[in-house]
């Protein structure tokens, strides 16, 4: 198994997520990640992000959420950066599964992420990642447990110009 990590700091997006990629080709070298969790601040354009990491690294499952700050071990805390984090592994299987209006029905959302996510794999999921926006926290935890699962909360910064209804929705389960 490889692990790439990168993190960057900076206001061009584009630039950024070149940077974060041309680091995590450093350290992997020519082997292609088989899934990825991408963090970011929310003032980044997450389509020009989403489509370099996905263009750079076709067919990697791709999960992550907008973030009030993250850390890695390689560059430390930041609440204004872009991290990505890819995994190769050949023994290892990765799904990803999508839960939509978590605050209007979180029982369904899990399930129907969950059902996604698990519809890719061969064997049982052994672990699920969940990154729920923060208000729907508790009710996705409080179904989340019946899985081996490990969860974050999702967040940003509210800002005068984004819709109060951003802060719930969705439910990101480990989307290629």
């Amino acid at each position: 198994m490889k692990i790439g990590l990168g993190q960057a700091e900076g206001s061009d997006t584009a630039l950024v997520t070149d940077t974060i990629i041309s680091t995590c080709r450093e350290q992997i070298g020519a082997d292609q990640p088989k899934a990825g969790l991408v963090f970011a601040g929310p003032h980044f354009d997450h389509v020009v992000m989403l489509e370099k990491i996905c263009s750079a690294f076709p067919g990697m499952v791709l999960v992550g959420c907008t973030t009030s700050g993250d850390y890695t071990s390689a560059y430390g805390f930041s609440d204004d950066s872009i991290s990505l984090i890819v995994i190769c592994a050949s023994e290892l299987e990765f799904g990803a599964g999508l839960g939509r209006n978590l605050s209007l029905d979180y029982r369904c959302a899990v399930e129907v992420a969950y059902s996604m996510a698990r519809g890719t794999l061969q064997d049982d999921p052994s672990l699920c990642l969940a990154f729920p926006r923060s208000r729907c926290y508790a009710r996705a935890a409080s179904r989340l447990s019946q899985y081996k699962a490990g969860s974050g909360m999702s967040g940003f910064r509210r800002s005068r110009r984004e819709a109060p209804d951003r802060q719930h929705g969705d439910l990101p389960v480990l989307q290629p």
